[in-house]
């Protein structure tokens, strides 16, 4: 049986054959990334970010998460950056950045930065105020 993806719309219907090689990937197991850390460092006027993902599977994979930080004194949305990495089996994602404390900050001096994808995490950095 030939392998084929197919769109109805509007009546419409189109389809793309697959190749065996296509099959392949699109049936292999997804890999399975775990958080080794999440940190925050605070500096003089921005705070660093950085992350530690390991690909725990036995397959190569896509790592892809993003990264929020808050701006909650302006009246746009927290600012995010996409973090995406191809990662081999066994192997560790590294990122960092850096991000400007203008903007950011509660009544109390703390936000909450987090990570949302293949891995989840959050972290209550004090910038004071």
């Amino acid at each position: 049986m030939d392998a084929v993806i197919r769109c109805q719309y509007a009546g419409d219907t189109v389809e793309w054959s697959l190749s065996d090689g296509q099959v392949a990937t699109l049936a292999r197991p997804a890999p399975t990334f775990e958080m080794r850390s999440f940190e925050a460092t605070v500096r003089t006027a921005s705070v660093e970010l950085s992350l530690v993902a390991e690909n725990v599977s036995e397959v190569d994979g896509q790592f892809l998460s993003a990264v929020y930080w808050p701006t909650t004194r302006t009246a746009d949305d927290d600012e995010s950056t996409i973090v995406a990495r191809s990662v081999a089996a066994g192997d560790r994602v590294e990122w960092t950045k850096s991000f400007g404390m203008k903007y950011s900050g509660g009544e109390d001096g703390k936000v909450g930065a987090r990570i949302e994808g293949v891995v989840s995490g959050e972290r209550t950095v004090d910038i004071g105020d």
